[in-house]
């Protein structure tokens, strides 16, 4: 993961758990993007992770918390503007995931329209 998120030249805030990463410069947030929870509605890329039933698994993790900050950052920095990394589930099916493999999305930029900033919750969908 460190890799995907260094294609962006941005560093997570801790290696182990880290769920985002900014660029030292402030300029680029990057984000973790579950492949199987985004979908594609009129040619666009969305990505809503709210109103899910699972909330109560990842809502106080410190990588939840992290992400928020970030998500904060780019809001308020970045015009809302994210970079995917794009993680792949060994079991999509799972509640505690397993990531099988991570890649940078080169040209994916996301607008971040909405977030909860207590639970982490947000809506993002594609400018690109």
């Amino acid at each position: 993961m460190k890799e995907a998120f260094a294609y962006f030249g941005a560093v997570k805030t801790n290696p182990v758990w880290g769920w985002a990463a900014r660029s030292p410069d402030g300029a680029t947030v990057a984000i973790t993007m579950w492949e199987d929870q985004m979908e594609e509605v009129d040619g666009r890329i969305i990505y809503d992770v709210t109103h899910r039933g699972d909330l109560e698994v990842w809502r106080n993790r410190d990588g939840n918390k992290d992400r928020i900050r970030q998500l904060q950052w780019a809001i308020e920095h970045c015009h809302g503007l994210v970079r995917s990394v794009i993680v792949r589930a060994e079991d999509p099916k799972a509640v505690l995931r397993k990531v099988v493999s991570c890649e940078a999305h080169p040209t994916l930029i996301m607008r971040i329209s909405r977030l909860d900033e207590e639970t982490g919750e947000f809506y993002a969908e594609s400018i690109t």
